[in-house]
C-alpha cells in the first residue's frame, strides 16, 4: 500500500479488501516512513474488519507457520 496519494489508488484498495487481502501481508518502509504515522493511515483504510485483521495478523501467521496462541503479545498488538 506504498501507492498512498496516487492515482487510481482506490483500485488498489478495492482490491486489497477483497480478492487481495489473502495474498499482502502490512510492512513498513521504515526508516523511509515513519512507522507511527504509516500505521495510522493503513489503519484508516476502507477495508473491511476481517481484510485488515488478514493483512496485519492472519496472513504473516499463515505464512511463517507460527501458531497464534503460543504468542502472547498478539493480543495487545495496536493493528487488528
Amino acid at each position: 500500500m506504498y501507492f498512498h496519494n496516487t492515482p487510481r489508488m482506490s483500485d488498489y484498495i478495492n482490491a486489497t479488501d477483497s480478492w487481495l487481502a489473502e495474498r499482502i501481508l502490512f510492512a513498513t518502509a521504515h526508516p523511509l516512513v515513519p512507522l507511527q504515522q504509516y500505521a495510522e493511515w493503513f489503519k484508516r483504510l476502507p477495508l473491511t474488519p476481517e481484510n485488515m485483521k488478514k493483512i496485519t495478523r492472519t496472513n504473516a501467521l499463515e505464512l511463517f507457520r507460527i501458531n497464534e496462541s503460543e504468542i502472547t503479545w498478539l493480543s495487545d498488538h495496536s493493528l487488528p
